[in-house]
């Protein structure tokens, strides 16, 4: 066992005999209590996620408004405040929708980036270079 570890043991048993009562401590020092061991449940995050899934289908008018939108600023700043863009799990998600490029160590700031780079930024740039093609085409 590393020292960190029993430090780790040492400290969780002193929080479990701090709370207990004078008579309980008492009864285990004598013998007449057992200390049972059970497992203790993780917290079910996995009955929280189809949650964060229902809110999916609120991505339906944010793909549009990115379709539409000719400011990347304004793109930013409406999925900065959009409720279903609130965590950083829907913003993976979608992120990952639109096939931008997005990884899951991103803070909430990088993730929006990738995303209004990855939509907005790419039909911006797109249209100017058809533009311009457009144009020189004319011109010959």
């Amino acid at each position: 066992m590393k020292k960190e570890e029993l430090i780790k043991a040492l400290s969780f048993l002193s929080d479990i005999l701090s709370q207990m009562t004078d008579e309980e401590f008492r009864a285990l020092v004598q013998g007449k209590l057992r200390w049972v061991l059970e497992e203790k449940e993780k917290p079910k995050e996995k009955a929280e996620k189809p949650a964060a899934a229902e809110g999916k289908p609120g991505f339906a008018d944010i793909e549009a408004f990115l379709a539409t939108v000719r400011d990347e600023a304004e793109a930013r700043a409406f999925l900065a405040a959009h409720p279903s863009t609130k965590t950083n799990a829907n913003l993976l998600a979608l992120g990952r929708a639109l096939k931008a490029p997005v990884k899951s160590r991103q803070r909430k700031d990088e993730l929006i980036q990738a995303i209004v780079r990855h939509t907005v930024g790419r039909r911006l740039q797109s249209e100017a270079i058809s533009r311009v093609t457009a144009h020189e085409g004319h011109n010959s």
